[in-house]
């Protein structure tokens, strides 16, 4: 589904042509259009996840697994101590992969409530003021900061080593559905400046608090 570097944005529709095309036609779906605009979708079906963005038990697990992933890493004076880096790295590159997953899922629900509007190129903002604005807005701001946050983690991570626990083609043209590119850690790179630079096509079609 190539969450580890393909960019969140609001309406993935606007991307151009040049921005989609370092991961859209590796995602596993027939469909070129769901494989596009649908992040849940999978093997014709649909990904299901928590009720809750930031779920207790999977923010609690999620930090046991960076705990212990911090231990490891303090054992310097082991003999082993490189093989305990390594599976602290590993740990560490696997809380960033299902953190990725559960932002994409819950990114995905919000979509789904305003797929009315996401269609349109713009909406009209209503012209009466408010002070809360749509609740989707904070919750989408607050999901992508996440996986912008995330996806710098994981920048660090692979250039620290990271990209040997990563299934990678060889060559450019051997890339697919099952082995990215080589060039991984450029796209995650991609990946980042895309949110960036797409950060605010929220605004075009919820209303903001304060408005």
């Amino acid at each position: 589904m190539r969450y580890i570097n393909r960019p969140l944005v609001f309406n993935p529709k606007l991307l151009t042509s040049k921005e989609e095309s370092y991961y859209l036609l590796q995602v596993f779906n027939v469909n070129k259009n769901e494989a596009r605009t649908d992040y849940i979708d999978i093997h014709g079906g649909r990904l299901t996840g928590p009720d809750k963005w930031q779920h207790p038990a999977l923010t609690e697990g999620l930090g046991d697994l960076l705990r212990a992933a911090n231990v490891l890493e303090k054992l310097k004076d082991a003999p082993d101590y490189e093989w305990f880096r390594n599976v602290s790295l590993s740990l560490k590159m696997y809380v960033s992969l299902i953190r990725s997953i559960n932002n994409f899922y819950h990114a995905q629900l919000i979509l789904d409530r305003h797929k009315d509007v996401i269609c349109q190129d713009q909406i009209i903002m209503p012209k009466t003021g408010t002070r809360t604005g749509d609740p989707d807005y904070i919750r989408w701001n607050n999901i992508l900061r996440d996986e912008y946050d995330n996806t710098l983690e994981l920048i660090s991570l692979l250039e620290n080593g990271g990209l040997q626990y990563v299934a990678k083609a060889e060559d450019i043209k051997n890339e697919d559905t099952f082995l990215l590119s080589p060039e991984i850690l450029k796209q995650v790179h991609n990946k980042a400046q895309i949110m960036r630079t797409h950060w605010k096509d929220v605004e075009k079609y919820l209303v903001s608090p304060l408005k």
